[in-house]
């Protein structure tokens, strides 16, 4: 698997422009399985993280993330702060959020604003 990769590469990094011809040659039509792709990305990451840092020469990438304090965040507050929000005044056709109309009788009457999280 190792070799695919590399040998896609290589051979990718000697043509100097993509063509529809030229792409058959690299992928060979190899599509991967999910694990063949873990796999790869796994590669991918510990050969980025064995790079020498670039804010410290003298480690390495991995190296300078094991030595960085950690800190204890709460999952669930940082959920909360990931999503998307957006104050709305309820409509009396509902309320557009994302691009989407929502729409529910149990909402007649209400006029004031609301607050919108998308999960």
């Amino acid at each position: 698997l190792a070799g695919r990769v590399r040998s896609a590469f290589a051979e990718q990094n000697t043509q100097t422009r993509l063509t529809p011809a030229n792409k058959q040659q690299i992928h060979n039509d190899f599509v991967p399985t999910l694990e063949e792709t873990i796999k790869m990305i796994d590669m991918w990451l510990n050969f980025k993280n064995s790079q020498p840092c670039p804010n410290e020469p003298n480690k390495t990438i991995a190296k300078v993330l094991e030595e960085r304090k950690k800190q204890n965040v709460d999952i669930n507050l940082l959920d909360d702060l990931m999503l998307a929000t957006e104050v709305k005044t309820i409509q009396r056709n509902g309320i557009r959020f994302l691009n989407c109309d929502y729409f529910d009788e149990r909402l007649y009457g209400f006029k004031s604003k609301v607050l919108l999280k998308r999960l």
